[in-house]
């Protein structure tokens, strides 16, 4: 048995509920976030396909990426949102700055694990032995070693350390 053939004004009409903000979300199938389809015999991430169908895109195929290796970002940050107004073609680096810029990257305190002041400290203590500070605040050594290194925690500058 095969699976029904949908057209993309079907697929909006039965998985997708429009927000009043004006985010279109998939309410279909979803891996890792987004949402999934098959159309016309091929898989697709809706995204994807709704960036390819309304913008006329030729360019662009079934996996999602373009001819140039350009991907579909999504200007709201949501991961089940198909507008496609909300969607646009970039490369890894603006994938990684729109992380960035709508906080999708987690860093510093977000972590959860230590605070500015626990990483002032630490950097206070470079000489010492690294596994004695990592067992003074409950970490992995590697932890230590990346924030001493400055691999981690780049945001607490020197200037913060010299004003206390």
């Amino acid at each position: 048995m095969s699976r029904p053939s949908y057209t993309i004004q079907q697929l909006i009409a039965k998985y997708v509920i429009k927000d009043p903000e004006g985010c279109w979300y998939w309410q279909g199938r979803t891996v890792k976030g987004y949402g999934v389809v098959t159309w016309q015999s091929h898989p697709w991430r809706v995204h994807r396909l709704f960036y390819w169908y309304f913008s006329n895109r030729a360019l662009m195929r079934p996996s999602g990426i373009s001819s140039n290796n350009q991907l579909v970002l999504h200007r709201c940050g949501h991961h089940n949102c198909v507008h496609p107004q909300h969607l646009y073609l970039g490369d890894i680096q603006d994938a990684i700055q729109l992380r960035q810029t709508l906080g999708h990257t987690a860093h510093g305190e977000k972590l959860g694990v230590l605070t500015i002041d626990q990483v002032q400290q630490i950097l206070g203590r470079s000489g010492e032995n690294m596994s004695q500070i990592a067992r003074d605040f409950h970490v992995h050594p590697k932890t230590i070693r990346n924030i001493i290194y400055r691999k981690t925690w780049r945001e607490v500058d020197d200037v913060q350390l010299n004003s206390e």
